[in-house]
């Protein structure tokens, strides 16, 4: 899980660099202080963001699926089986040269048809085999991401 923050992290740090900063964020800045009105706010949320401010959206049906778990998981008051995870949302970060889709997807990584990293490590993927957690559960689904 937190590979895939840091990678989602990463990829829309860069993604405001562009438009979403711009007109987003900047109109949204008084004295310094991020203080965005109401209307920015929805602004906002319909122009840069796939599900805030939307009276409805459409998901991958892998989403649907894992929605779909989760939502029995809760009914039944268990823990969820599985994170839901779109790496279509970050598609672009995984065709990047540098990527963290190996600590992602773990083991089942080469299922995925994702391009392997040009970098065989990090200093995430170091701290996380330093800790022992390379082969830690994902919480993905199995089979839901071959291909992702």
């Amino acid at each position: 899980m937190v590979a895939r923050l840091v990678e989602t992290a990463w990829f829309w740090m860069g993604e405001c660099r562009g438009s979403v900063f711009h007109d987003h964020v900047i109109p949204a800045l008084h004295g310094g202080l991020l203080v965005p009105t109401q209307q920015q706010r929805i602004r906002c949320g319909k122009n840069a963001f796939h599900f805030f401010a939307k009276s409805s959206s459409r998901g991958t049906k892998r989403v649907q699926t894992l929605q779909t778990m989760c939502k029995e998981d809760c009914d039944n008051n268990v823990p969820f089986r599985y994170d839901i995870f779109e790496p279509f949302h970050i598609k672009s970060a995984f065709e990047k040269s540098v990527h963290l889709g190996e600590l992602i997807f773990g083991d089942r990584f080469p299922d995925t048809g994702i391009r392997p990293s040009a970098s065989a490590t990090s200093p995430l993927t170091d701290m996380f085999r330093k800790a022992g957690l390379l082969n830690a559960p994902t919480r993905l689904h199995p089979d839901l991401y071959s291909p992702a």
